[in-house]
């Protein structure tokens, strides 16, 4: 696979949250993290005689913001915000838009990839991201959330009308078992997909100084694929 020229990792569109900032990191080391997001911009052209992509540029902001906050685990906005990034969905300048199931299944992924699992896994939801993420869940018929999800908060009110439903009409249960079943299936598409497109761009970066990075990335991703693929709807682990 042909590698790509920084210039091109920087200014053409597609390029994962994680990438850009391996790319950033190895070209201006750690201290980049503490630019303004101009900075940035200013060097990517003098660097590299490029502009930096407008989706790029949110997608890099988005991972250093995740390295250097905790907004993304407090603040439902920036939950938000930051997962639809994560989805190459460019920021609203004017409205938050709420997140679909796989938005935030993959939002998550690549902030537990970005973060680290010990360090992802380690921090502590807000209430209003807790209970957000069990609707989501409800709504899809998922009463099992994924690993990356158990964070999830699913509100008393919802649970015991499920009891109620499934005490008055016992074949409520198995139809649900087969939704949870079909939504965790294509949940895993979703993201697998994603990983896969992941890993394929990593090879393509013209790194020089964060081979580590690199291998440390596709390590996580390894693991998290091969949880994929031997999931169980007892132990599913995205």
């Amino acid at each position: 696979m042909s590698k790509l020229t920084p210039a091109q990792v920087f200014s053409e569109p597609g390029m994962f949250s994680s990438s850009l900032l391996l790319m950033a990191v190895d070209s201006w080391g750690l201290a980049c993290l503490d630019w303004e997001p101009e900075t940035i911009n200013e060097a990517v052209y003098t660097d590299f005689g490029a502009e930096l992509d407008s989706l790029n540029a949110d997608q890099l902001n988005a991972s250093i913001s995740l390295l250097k906050s905790n907004l993304y685990y407090r603040s439902i906005t920036s939950f938000l915000t930051l997962n639809k990034v994560f989805n190459f969905v460019p920021v609203s300048r004017t409205a938050v838009s709420l997140c679909t199931l796989d938005e935030i299944l993959w939002g998550t992924t690549e902030a537990r990839l970005i973060e680290g699992p010990e360090e992802y896994d380690a921090q502590e939801f807000s209430k209003d991201i807790r209970l957000y993420v069990g609707q989501m869940l409800m709504q899809e018929g998922i009463m099992v959330a994924p690993a990356n999800l158990a964070f999830a908060e699913i509100p008393n009110y919802l649970q015991a009308r499920q009891s109620v439903l499934e005490a008055e009409d016992p074949s409520f249960f198995s139809a649900r078992a087969r939704r949870q079943e079909e939504e965790l299936a294509k949940a895993n598409r979703y993201v697998g997909q994603l990983l896969i497109r992941l890993m394929e761009q990593y090879q393509t970066l013209p790194l020089k100084n964060a081979s580590e990075m690199v291998e440390h990335f596709q390590g996580t991703i390894t693991d998290i694929r091969k949880a994929m693929f031997e999931d169980t709807l007892d132990n599913y682990t995205v």
